[in-house]
């Protein structure tokens, strides 16, 4: 990415106390990144992000108004009307919040385990638009939408944009068909389950099938909202 870009993109950042804040801070402004400021609060993040309008945030789980409530912060900043694409810093790569995050709009899910460097390829990544996630953490939302009920992928008024034959055909991507074994199950040819797939692709927006997948799991979220009593507070792979 242009150097020129990563310096005029506005990165804020919050977690649990200032400490960390000011660390990452430090560490994102040596490799060039505009940090406008950051929140130790859900409220903080909230307030602030709407009055700077970040292109990205980078946000902890755990804030210190509790231990999830970064995911919560997560789920608001997906709803403010110029939302910034939000990348979720985690402790492990545990497979419930890994799944909570992406089905509320996270574009990126980082382990603190990882390097410095890494996170700034992770935010290089989501400034291009581009969906962060390991390869565990894919198979975490494949696995979920795997045993989930049949994968429905509806507008924002709920209304289905696929076929009962290409929702089909998306619940076998989903549990890693290929087209020759989708067409063998379906009794298609190959080339239809192709066509199939191109018009998938075209009606909801995406290129790739991972990316249909999480699409398919956000749009499953949108289906069925998370009970509020109950809360827990292109896509690129990488080994």
């Amino acid at each position: 990415m242009d150097p020129v870009i990563e310096e005029t993109a506005k990165v804020f950042l919050a977690d649990v106390s200032s400490l960390d804040c000011q660390l990452l801070s430090a560490s994102l402004t040596r490799n060039h990144f505009h940090v406008t400021g950051w929140g130790v609060t859900s409220g903080e993040v909230i307030t602030c992000v709407e009055a700077c309008s970040p292109d990205v945030v980078v946000i902890g789980v755990q804030l210190q108004d509790g231990a999830m409530a970064g995911v919560s912060a997560l789920r608001e900043l997906r709803m403010l009307e110029s939302a910034p694409r939000v990348v979720l810093l985690v402790d492990s790569s545990d497979p419930e919040i890994v799944t909570e995050a992406f089905r509320n709009g996270a574009a990126g899910v980082f382990c603190r385990t990882r390097t410095p460097a890494e996170l700034c390829k992770c935010i290089r990544c989501v400034l291009a638009g581009q969906i962060w996630a390991s390869n565990v953490e894919v198979e975490y939302l494949i696995r979920a939408l795997r045993t989930s009920s049949t994968p429905r992928i509806v507008n924002s008024k709920g209304i289905d944009l696929l076929t009962k034959r290409e929702q089909e055909i998306v619940s076998l991507l989903a549990e890693g068909s290929s087209n020759r074994e989708i067409a063998q199950q379906l009794r298609l040819s190959e080339h239809t389950v192709k066509n199939y797939v191109f018009t998938i692709f075209d009606k909801v927006g995406v290129s790739t099938r991972l990316e249909l997948v999480l699409c398919a799991l956000r749009s499953s979220a949108r289906s069925f909202p998370p009970d509020p009593q109950n809360e827990t507070g292109k896509l690129e792979r990488r080994h």
